[in-house]
């Protein structure tokens, strides 16, 4: 049968080891224990045993017992083992520098039977808890692992009835959620967690849809901002009834509530205005109508952003469509190959503007076309440390 506790005693005193391994054994019959006569053994017995507690000499030879515990304190393998400092001249001094350099208790030669017994069952209390810990935590690591797993199974089954009812939906979802967490890494106002609530809110972008005739599934929800019919008032509510039953889909199912809200307050289900509308909603809004325009309605690129630009301000964030207009250059547009992305640091004279700078608080610093000489870039620099660029500078390729 396996001990259940390891324990090794570092001192030169035979008789002191001889003394200890009795007592001990005798009030814990199951511990294994293990004895060293300086640090540099005591080290090769930790690595092959991993002892639970420690009693270090503080006089030892070579190495001593305040240079090994910071040694072992200092070690990642070893700095969580239970340490307890031993010596034959208590100082109070002696005391608080053990305490200090990292010793968990301190306890004087000669010893005192039920002293150290005592002090060994508080090392075990503690031993036992940091072990219950860290079964805990591997146990919660891997719930919440089978729990993103059930979400993800979750999240593709529905996917997979959303595509059923029309196949050029997993377009415009793939299409939707790569330009959505795009456009949310670069606002840098949104959080970890907001941009995976943003991709489950945009694989699930048609759950409000699931439900309507099948005359009706390719029908814009809103057209011109307006709900195109009586069918599409329920569209945002639907998706909010079905993904907030589920616990994990809550979030989600917010952003999707708030996605037909239009910027100037005019939308649907409670008319939100600007600010009032979660700005997840408002990226994953831009891209949906976006990509619908492309693979609903076989606009090309240009023709559907145009659209979007259209109703900039009115209908959308003019922010989130500036990023939009930026993925697009960098992914889609005709002519990307031509246009590349550059950062403030690495601006020079000559370059050309392909896309107007436009700031975080929506302000056109630059206009596109633009051929850039230092005093414009001074001209960013400076307005970029109050207001910063949104997004990337995008400069066309010089082609030689």
């Amino acid at each position: 049968m396996e001990n259940k506790y390891k324990l090794l005693i570092v001192d030169d005193d035979e008789d002191i080891i001889s003394s200890l391994s009795s007592i001990i054994s005798n009030q814990y019959p199951d511990f294994h224990i293990s004895a060293a006569s300086d640090a540099i053994f005591a080290k090769d017995i930790i690595f092959k045993e991993k002892p639970d507690i420690i009693l270090i000499d503080l006089k030892l030879p070579q190495i001593n017992g305040y240079e090994f515990i910071k040694s072992l304190r200092e070690d990642i393998e070893t700095k969580d083992l239970y340490l307890i400092a031993m010596t034959g001249y208590y100082t109070e001094e002696a005391f608080e520098k053990t305490i200090e350099i990292g010793a968990d208790d301190f306890i004087s030669k000669p010893f005192k039977i039920y002293e150290l017994i005592y002090k060994i069952k508080s090392a075990l209390r503690l031993i036992d808890l940091q072990k219950k810990l860290i079964d805990d935590n591997e146990k919660l690591k891997a719930l919440t692992l089978e729990l993103e797993n059930d979400v993800n199974n979750l999240k593709k089954l529905s996917v997979k009835l959303i595509q059923a009812r029309n196949p050029v939906f997993e377009k415009i979802i793939n299409s939707t959620t790569q330009s959505s967490l795009w456009i949310a890494e670069n606002c840098k106002k949104i959080s970890e967690e907001d941009k995976k609530n943003l991709e489950i809110a945009a694989y699930l972008c048609y759950a409000g849809k699931m439900f309507l005739p099948d005359d009706q599934i390719n029908i814009p929800t809103l057209t011109n901002g307006i709900p195109t019919n009586d069918y599409m008032y329920i569209v945002p509510k639907n998706a909010y009834d079905i993904l907030s039953s589920i616990e994990s889909f809550k979030a989600a199912a917010l952003i999707l509530k708030s996605v037909y809200e239009n910027f100037d307050g005019t939308g649907i289900p409670d008319k939100l205005q600007s600010w009032q509308i979660p700005l997840t909603s408002r990226i994953l809004r831009v891209c949906l109508d976006y990509y619908e325009k492309i693979y609903i309605y076989d606009n090309d690129f240009q023709t559907a952003f145009d659209e979007i630009a259209k109703h900039s301000g009115r209908l959308y964030d003019k922010r989130i469509v500036t990023l939009l207009e930026q993925f697009i250059f960098l992914n889609d547009g005709n002519d990307k190959q031509d246009i590349k992305a550059v950062k403030i640091t690495n601006l020079s004279p000559g370059m050309q503007l392909a896309l107007d700078i436009i700031t975080q608080a929506g302000f056109k610093l630059v206009a596109k076309n633009t051929i850039l000489n230092e005093d414009i870039i001074q001209k960013i620099i400076k307005h970029n440390t109050n207001d910063p660029i949104l997004g990337y500078i995008m400069i066309k390729k010089l082609i030689n």
